[in-house]
């Protein structure tokens, strides 16, 4: 069973490297200037998505920012400060071991 679970960690690393990756590329693009709406649904995809299954595998931090980044783009997605919120999430992945 551990080493199950130690895979299914692994992997979840493995996609939050990626998700964190497009994150960033979202968040220069919006530094850039480009538009924030077209942007919002894979922000919100990928928010959702590791807010829920960080919280499983015991990543109380990323859990916590992707829950944070999911609500701020809800609540003010036009944000200029959403590149920043982007880059919170991201640095919590950075910090996973």
């Amino acid at each position: 069973m551990d080493d199950r679970l130690a895979a299914l960690k692994q992997r979840f690393r493995d996609r939050a490297t990626m998700d964190s990756e497009a994150l960033e590329r979202i968040a220069a693009d919006l530094e850039l200037g480009v538009r924030a709406a077209p942007l919002l649904g894979e922000i919100r995809r990928i928010s959702h998505s590791l807010s829920g299954t960080a919280g499983i595998f015991g990543f109380a931090e990323i859990s916590t920012c992707a829950a944070d980044l999911e609500a701020f783009v809800s609540d003010v997605p036009e944000s200029s400060e959403l590149a920043e919120a982007c880059r919170v999430l991201v640095g919590a992945i950075g910090r996973t071991p």
